[in-house]
């Protein structure tokens, strides 16, 4: 999936234009990290990684199914994601 690629936050430039790429990783960035509402197109997207942080392990499943809920409802095909205790880890489909 080519799209616009973000880094830090911002449209990622180079040579003075966009740069243009796989942008899997940054949809699934910009969905785990946003709440739900954040998105007007789409209000019931958003994982709330930030209110997950720190959280017990109950919320950090719940944050896996609203992950891969999000991740289906966009087209995205992952192979794996797995919750650690340093964070998650997701791999995506070539």
């Amino acid at each position: 999936m080519n799209d616009f690629l973000i880094v830090d936050g911002d449209l990622a430039v180079e040579n003075g234009d966009f740069r243009i790429g796989d942008g899997r990783l940054d949809l699934v960035e910009r969905i785990a990290v946003a709440n739900k509402g954040e998105f007007k197109m789409s209000p019931q997207s958003g994982c709330g990684l930030i209110t997950v942080l720190g959280g017990n392990t109950s919320s950090g499943n719940a944050f896996k199914v609203a992950l891969i809920e999000d991740l289906q409802r966009n087209g995205v095909e992952y192979d794996s994601i797995e919750m650690t205790d340093e964070g998650f880890q997701i791999k995506l489909k070539d």
